[in-house]
């Protein structure tokens, strides 16, 4: 330690000691010395300082320059150290290069340190005490930071420090609100928008000092200059707190503080549950946790803190990022996002950023019609959804930083933990995330994870063969635990004869003593516990493997192992027990993800093509026959779907009410359009059509619209290639009404008019026909087409005994004939869907039918009523969790209200309807609401 050297960066770089500066010499050595003195304290890798000063082009001498630098700058800040005495300030390991100075003798030090105080100042609603920090954090900065720095690490570094300081503005002028000094945060404001012109959050504080000064026309024209500049210069629309700010502005309300929560969130808790056995890993764990204690303490405006965790497969990654998320979660309040992104699955590509942004925004609770459609625009309402949380988001085996960009959060306040086999250098350079490259564990700490696994008596006993056991497994943590369950799960096999083993056969010997192939070393380790598996265990492990999704549920492994679900209940629960599955949850397990690759290699080396082939053929069949069932219930009368003759032995879903249906629907969707797809690749397309059939009603009660769009492009494949009309109409008006709810208009009424020709040549006597064609003419406008149509369906459904049908016709022929002025037939055929979907107990469609009737009321001038019939549907709408049908329904309610006389209740109904719309951003229906109910907002004042 030298007490006397100091450090300035935020400006240009200067060392100090005493009142001497310190020449640090030409701008590699100033960068490198840099580089260590933001991470003070810490050592630092010879390949990190390489990536940071050259990125991923290096010279072939890098490490030789960088051994020059260090030598260069050790006689720059130490000049009077002895030839031979170990250095004080600059040291070295075999590790990597150490900076030894203390916090307070940088200035970004202290005022990172300063900002975590003010921001933990806010967070008690110190206002005055926020303010204070904020002052003496600003008056650490000298210029441009990092000033004769260069290199990727610097330029992310600068970019990172100049955001901070905006950050800490911010905060200074929320705080001078706080504290009721408007006045000097409009002048403090005035200069920072006009550097931001972008910067939506001070644009919001800045239109509220005005307002707060009095000065409501000038906040007024804040918002219209930001809001043009956005669409002109982004094409987008402001986001949801700046809109309420302006309409806060607008109606002179004061709103809630500043940078206080909104309404309630969806908070997800998606995290893994914690790994048992733990050991080790002592150094990772704190540095994560440090990166998590400076996101906990982010605030909008500044940068997303980043953890990439590299290493070889099996190392721990995975372990490692779900110990710490477990850690630290409490610091998350607003949620923990946990996604696989499939990044080294031989039989399944990465996950797109498309898909993969599907289902993030699906676990924030965005409405369903905006989870598919452009990257680019998912990504923004990612980052928007994610704005002013604290959100912890891991991103499990990752292929690529390009996979994980659109990921990425945008502001502070939220942490994202990647992990990968690859190093994520990139994420390194240009995004400025943390990299930890994982290695295999220490000796010592390979022992105590045998001690915990095997029991600390027989590893203390026989403490040399349990070093050498963690020798021949390459001290891999998966690789030690598998070897453990052998010795568990054999009573009479013992450490000494598993060692032995091991002697005797070099080939394993050497995969298992280099880390050249990864793959080999698993596969080998894996191989130990296959093989000694009893035949029945064994063939269970290979079939399971076949597989598609990451998880199965136990009637799955029933229906791919061709036994009864106690049978294979022990089957699973034997491989549970040698951790060559997971459970999950009550009857659903997964593989490790390398584990399931092995698995599916042993069943294509062990098993004969024809058991493949039957093994696969019973997976899709009982999926095919438990989706049909659930279908059943969610929409009875459909329309007959043959699922084929249901074999005794195998599984059988039972269900007893629409609400089951709808949880089984909702657990088990993904997995099964998995399945639909397997079946597709592997030549089932007659059960491959069907499947996706019955799949419709579910993915369109569930506004699934991603595993819809994916279960109709396969079905409509394998439709086609059978040549089954019948399916291939019914997935062409699927994907119609798909298209109708992502407002893809123009693609609705195409796919629409396919499946007039496909159905309009089959038998229009068939209910199920009729009923498509019907729906397929309604969609595209053809109300005088489609009146016939309906009428000859309704005769039919009464007919058959399909009540489901005959209410969806009857709604539909009342909306026809509505548009048509024919009001009291419209109305008696809306009440007549209401009670027939009651009898159904479908309740998605019940709530569909009420607005139906109440919308025909309306347009009969039948005002009272029509708010009767609203009232319900939107009840209802809430009661199922349906945002879609909230804002629609809200909006349909408020012009009845509206006509009745009732400004104060629509007004209400409006301004919550468009909160929702603006915590959730535009597409399709949505935009279209929108300017309606604004419309109807501004008449409404």
């Amino acid at each position: 330690m030298t007490p006397g050297v100091t450090v300035e960066l935020l400006g240009t770089v200067r060392v100090r000691r005493g009142d001497t500066e310190i020449d640090l010499g030409p701008a590699g050595r100033c960068s490198l010395f840099t580089m260590l003195a933001l991470r003070a304290g810490t050592t630092v890798r010879l390949d990190e300082l390489v990536d940071g000063l050259w990125g991923e082009t290096p010279p072939k001498t890098a490490e030789g320059i960088v051994y020059t630098y260090v030598s260069a700058l050790r006689k720059a800040v130490e000049p009077d150290r002895t030839r031979g005495a170990a250095p004080r300030v600059l040291t070295g390991t075999r590790a990597g290069y150490c900076l030894r100075l203390p916090a307070d003798a940088i200035d970004a030090s202290r005022f990172e340190a300063m900002t975590e105080e003010a921001r933990l100042r806010w967070a008690a609603e110190d206002f005055a005490g926020t303010r204070a920090q904020c002052d003496a954090a600003l008056r650490e900065w000298g210029g441009t930071p990092l000033g004769g720095a260069t290199g990727p690490f610097v330029e992310v570094e600068r970019s990172r420090l100049a955001l901070l300081k905006l950050d800490v503005e911010e905060l200074r002028c929320a705080a001078l609100l706080e504290t009721g000094a408007a006045s000097s945060a409009a002048t403090a404001l005035t200069a920072l928008v006009a550097e931001n012109p972008l910067h939506e959050r001070l644009h919001e504080l800045f239109m509220l000092a005005l307002c707060r000064t009095g000065r409501q026309a000038e906040a007024l024209q804040v918002y219209q200059r930001i809001r043009r500049q956005l669409v002109e210069e982004l094409g987008v629309e402001p986001g949801p707190a700046l809109r309420r700010a302006h309409e806060q502005v607008l109606t002179g309300e004061s709103g809630p503080p500043v940078g206080r929560p909104g309404p309630a969130r969806v908070v997800p808790a998606q995290l893994p549950h914690r790994i048992a056995e733990f050991v080790g890993r002592e150094d990772e764990v704190e540095r994560l946790r440090q990166r998590c204690r400076t996101a906990s303490f982010g605030v909008a405006g500044g940068p997303v803190v980043i953890s990439a965790i590299d290493g070889s497969a099996g190392v721990g990654k995975t372990a490692l990022a779900v110990h710490v998320a477990h850690q630290v979660a409490e610091s998350f309040p607003d949620g923990q996002l946990f996604l696989d992104l499939r990044g080294f699955d031989p039989r399944h590509p990465p996950i797109t950023a498309e898909a993969a942004l599907a289902q993030l925004l699906q676990s924030l609770g965005a409405d369903a019609e905006l989870i598919t459609g452009d990257v680019a625009a998912q990504a923004a309402l990612y980052r928007s959804l994610l704005a002013g949380r604290r959100v912890l988001v891991v991103l499990d085996n990752a292929v690529s930083a390009e996979q994980v960009r659109p990921l990425l959060p945008g502001s502070a306040g939220c942490l994202a933990l990647v992990t990968s086999r690859n190093r994520l250098a990139g994420l390194v350079a240009r995004n400025g995330a943390t990299r930890l490259s994982l290695d295999v564990l220490r000796p010592e700490e390979s022992r105590e994870l045998l001690r915990c696994v095997l029991g600390a008596e027989l590893v203390d006993t026989e403490f040399e063969l349990a070093t050498e056991l963690a020798v021949h497994c390459g001290y891999l943590p998966l690789a030690l635990r598998i070897a453990a369950e052998r010795i568990l799960g054999d009573e009479h096999y013992r450490l000494a004869d598993l060692v032995a083993e091991l002697r005797v056969v070099p080939e394993r010997l050497d995969a298992l003593s280099t880390a050249d192939d990864e793959s080999s070393v698993v596969r080998t380790v894996f191989s130990w516990s296959y093989h000694t598996l009893k035949p029945e265990d064994a063939r269970a492990f290979r079939l399971l493997g076949l597989h598609p999704a990451a998880e199965l549920s136990i009637a799955d492994a029933a229906a791919l192992l061709g036994v009864a679900v106690t049978t294979a209940r022990r089957r699973l629960d034997s491989l549970v027990r040698r951790h060559l599955m997971e459970q999950v949850a009550r009857d659903r397990y997964r593989f490790h993800d390398l584990l399931r690759i092995y698995a599916a290699e042993c069943a294509e080396q062990d098993e004969s093509a024809e058991a493949i082939e039957q093994a696969t053929a019973r997976l899709v069949r009982w999926c095919l026959h438990a989706t049909v069932t659930a279908r059943e219930l969610v929409a009875p009368g459909l329309g007959p779907i043959d699922p084929g003759p249901a074999d005794p032995d195998q599984p059988r879903l039972v269900l007893r009410d629409y609400a089951e249906a709808i949880g089984w629907a909702g657990r088990s969707l993904s997995g099964v359009a998995d399945v639909l797809e397997l079946a597709a690749a592997r030549g089932f397309d007659g059960l491959a059509a069907r499947l996706a059939t019955a799949l419709g009603a579910l993915c369109h009660c569930l506004s699934r619209w991603p595993e819809w769009q994916r279960v109709i492009g396969a079905g409509l494949s394998a439709a086609r290639r059978v040549e089954d009309r019948l399916a291939e109409g019914r997935l062409c008006n699927d994907y119609g009404v798909l298209c109708h709810f992502l407002g893809r208009a123009e693609d609705a009424v195409a796919a629409h008019r396919r499946a007039v020709r496909i159905l309009g040549a089959l038998d229009r006597r068939d209910p199920a026909v009729v009923a498509n064609l019907a729906v397929a003419y309604l969609m595209i406008g053809w109300e005088l087409d489609a009146l016939p149509l309906l009428e000859n369906a309704l005769l039919l459904a009464k007919a058959h005994g399909s009540r489901f049908v005959e209410s969806s016709v009857a709604e539909g022929l009342g909306a026809v004939l509505s548009r048509l002025g024919r009001h009291d037939e419209a109305i008696e055929l809306g009440l007549s869907s209401v009670e027939l979907v009651r009898g159904t107990g479908a309740e998605h469609m019940l709530s569909h039918a009420l607005r139906q009737v109440g919308q025909s009321c309306l347009h009969a001038g039948r005002v009272e009523d029509a708010v009767g019939h609203l009232e319900a549907a939107l009840e209802l709408w809430r009661a199922l969790g349906d945002r879609w049908g909230e804002i629609s329904g809200s909006h349909a309610l408020a012009c009845a209200l509206h006509q009745a006389e009732r400004p104060n209740a629509a007004r209400r109904l409006l301004v919550s309807a468009l909160q929702i719309i603006s915590e959730s951003g535009y597409l399709g229906v949505h935009y279209r609401e929108e300017s309606e109910m604004r419309a109807l907002l501004a008449e409404l004042r």
